[in-house]
């Protein structure tokens, strides 16, 4: 657990303060576009309930539907008029992850919402800590309309860190990768855009891996592991991504020969049903995961991805769901073999009512 607790005496106040300054790091898991200089410093907690704005000092927390809590916390320099239009951004973003496997991940996480002082795009940055319970903080430009808010990817993609129990020790491009699958995963389920757009933005983030060549000497899992280095994003996140698609097309195949419902979601819920009391390396999911789903589909793809000098065949993947490729544009085949599961990702497990989602 990312929690530290008070210690008496002089040395051991010298013990806090380096147990600090080495944990500021080791806590943030996950982080994207950072620019420090857009974070607000103070917070006042702010609840909402029915969409009518509630104000305390202390913290509130909300219930969905699925009795699961979450709390929302604003930078003290976010105006009241604003605070509406996020928290009806923020429940969005809930919503679309409810659409994995139709409720939220973690019990409990907190959304902090800053402003940001000059950061390009609706949401300049995002970052996840694993602390108990875990805290997704948002940066966001004050000025964004609801749509642009909802139309930026950032959300969806420090939601769905969320999704295993893993704080980015080792493996980043397993977690990254993970979250960049399911931020569009997420976007197009909960009717941001359409199916051809999903494959065409998967395809396009394949793409911009592929031509991430100046680290071709380096295997994947070194070169994820100096990403603060080579900053081969692009490589690192697509491949990851690259992985979980691949899994996910293993899983539904693997329900289709033996007629028993097999997908990355129902892999996913059953890990959290399982694991989510502890942190996991990527090592350790990927074996949960093949015991949960009586396959070996995770660590063969985890050993092959690791071992990758390049991002691995993407074509061969997406043609057997019938998504083709002409001049770098998607068009959808109804007749691959894997037609019926392309949808079936697009879709998600079922189609949840509008009460489970709220």
């Amino acid at each position: 657990m990312n929690i530290l607790k008070p210690y008496l005496g002089v040395s051991s106040y010298l013990i806090l303060l380096v147990l600090l300054s080495i944990g500021l790091t080791a806590m943030s898991a996950h982080s994207h576009n950072i620019d420090l200089n857009h974070i607000g410093d103070e917070l006042e907690v702010v609840g909402f309930k029915d969409d009518r704005l509630l104000q305390s000092e202390s913290k509130s927390t909300i219930k969905n539907s699925l009795n699961q809590s979450y709390t929302i916390n604003f930078a003290a320099n976010i105006p009241e008029d604003k605070k509406a239009k996020l928290y009806t951004w923020a429940n969005h973003a809930r919503k679309a992850l409810r659409l994995v496997y139709g409720k939220l991940p973690v019990e409990d996480f907190v959304t902090i919402i800053k402003a940001s002082k000059g950061g390009k795009g609706a949401v300049p940055w995002g970052e996840v800590n694993r602390y108990s319970p875990p805290e997704v903080t948002l940066v966001v430009n004050l000025d964004s309309s609801l749509e642009a808010l909802k139309a930026d990817w950032t959300i969806y993609h420090e939601f769905s860190h969320l999704l295993i129990p893993y704080d980015a020790g080792d493996a980043r491009w397993f977690s990254e990768g993970l979250a960049s699958y399911y931020q569009n995963i997420t976007q197009a389920r909960v009717g941001m855009f359409d199916e051809q757009t999903l494959w065409q933005k998967l395809y396009d983030g394949f793409e911009r891996g592929n031509k991430q060549q100046n680290y071709a000497h380096q295997r994947l899992d070194y070169l994820s592991d100096h990403i603060g280095e080579n900053r081969n994003y692009m490589r690192i996140y697509w491949s990851g991504a690259l992985y979980w698609l691949k899994a996910d097309i293993a899983l539904r195949a693997l329900a289709q020969k033996n007629a028993i419902p097999y997908s990355l979601d129902l892999a996913l819920a059953k890990l959290q049903a399982c694991c989510f009391d502890r942190y996991l390396s990527a090592t350790e999911i990927a074996h949960k995961l093949d015991q949960l789903t009586e396959s070996k589909i995770f660590t063969s793809l985890l050993s092959e991805f690791s071992a990758s000098y390049a991002i691995p065949d993407y074509l061969t993947p997406l043609r057997s769901l019938g998504v083709e490729v002409i001049n770098g544009q998607i068009s959808i085949n109804d007749q691959a073999i894997y037609n019926t599961q392309r949808r079936a990702i697009f879709i998600g497990l079922s189609k949840l009512s509008s009460k489970n989602a709220r």
